[in-house]
């Protein structure tokens, strides 16, 4: 269950999902004899750390998301050392594309933003904007997920998973109105307490799996806007 900012207000519900959801996982993966669990982490584990952000820096997360997602992998790697258990861990970061819950109002701001569009609404950017994320387009995603179980130098081992290019708020907003062929007005309200800029370094993951996104960030909207539009407008939940 991913939800940065909404975890401080859904405790419970967080820890219970994230943490015990994964650690029941983890002990049928041990009662089963499993070979390898592949487990997505995120990279709200690093929470406001040296950028760009490698799988050498210690965690520091700010938010019950991010704590829970890294006790897990605390968790593996304990697993690894008393059953054996193999793992490969992933931390992706803004992960978007088709089929994306679009009516969610807390998560997924490229949702977010063409469901209001779709809906003649104001975009709300928290700040000033200037905030900077990485954008990854599910297909730079999934398929390395799924193969990496054949992957020998992939086991036992946290990756970093996926773009290079980090870009503002502020221009997502743009690059998103232009996906969707239609302007409409940007109202920032009072900034929320949230990592400022957060991308990462993908050097090891090109190492390992031999590969880069392909998927550019102008592209990716493009083809989310062409789904979106032809689903329509969703109520916000």
């Amino acid at each position: 269950y991913a939800a940065e900012g909404l975890s401080h207000f859904i405790k419970r519900f967080n820890y219970q999902n994230n943490l015990i959801g994964s650690v029941n996982l983890i002990n049928a993966a041990v009662n089963y004899n499993i070979k390898r669990f592949v487990f997505t982490s995120s990279i709200a584990v690093y929470g406001e750390n040296q950028l760009p952000m490698h799988e050498e820096l210690t965690p520091m997360p700010e938010d019950p998301y991010g704590i829970a997602k890294y006790a897990v992998e605390q968790e593996l790697i304990v697993t690894k050392r008393l059953f054996d258990l193999d793992y490969t861990i992933f931390r992706p970061h803004n992960v978007y594309g088709e089929l994306q819950n679009i009516s969610d109002r807390y998560r997924n701001v490229i949702g977010i933003f063409m469901n209001k569009i779709m809906r003649g609404e104001s975009l709300v950017i928290f700040g000033d904007g200037e905030q900077t994320r990485a954008f990854t387009h599910i297909a730079d995603v999934a398929p390395h997920i799924a193969q990496s179980v054949n992957i020998p130098d992939a086991s036992c081992e946290i990756f970093n998973l996926g773009t290079d290019n980090h870009v503002s708020v502020n221009k997502l907003a743009d690059l998103v109105m232009s996906a969707m062929e239609k302007k409409v007005s940007v109202e920032h309200f009072r900034a929320r307490d949230e990592v400022k800029h957060a991308y990462c370094s993908h050097d090891k993951f090109h190492r390992v799996f031999g590969t880069t996104s392909k998927i550019e960030l102008a592209e990716g909207l493009h083809r989310m806007a062409t789904w979106a539009k032809k689903v329509g407008p969703r109520p916000a939940t």
